[in-house]
């Protein structure tokens, strides 16, 4: 990310639209942007939360309106995946059990 680049900002009250805003500075932990006010113009470079202080924070900062579909995507589908082994988990003999197991244990964060 650097200064001048395009970021684009989805609100988490479905009420509002996202938006795309120009990154006017980068610090050691903040970003900031233009177009939202002064008081709510900072993101979190670890995780680009909103600067809020002891509030949570009103919206997310992403790189690019692609980069907000695929990691909303992601998201749907790590929910499908959840849903459908809770709804089939007493269904499933041992050895579906065990082969889901080792698809999920080979992933190391």
């Amino acid at each position: 990310m650097k200064v001048g680049q395009e970021v684009y900002i989805v609100p988490y009250d479905s009420r509002y639209n996202p938006f795309y805003s120009n990154v006017i500075n980068i610090g050691k932990k903040y970003i900031t942007v233009d177009n939202i006010h002064k008081s709510k113009n900072r993101f979190r470079i670890c995780d680009y939360e909103q600067e809020c202080g002891n509030y949570s924070s009103e919206c997310k900062l992403y790189e690019s309106k692609h980069d907000y579909e695929h990691n909303l995507s992601e998201s749907n589908k790590r929910n499908k995946c959840i849903t459908e082994i809770q709804n089939k988990l007493d269904i499933l003999n041992i050895e579906q059990l065990e082969q889901i197991y080792e698809v999920i244990k080979t992933y190391k964060p």
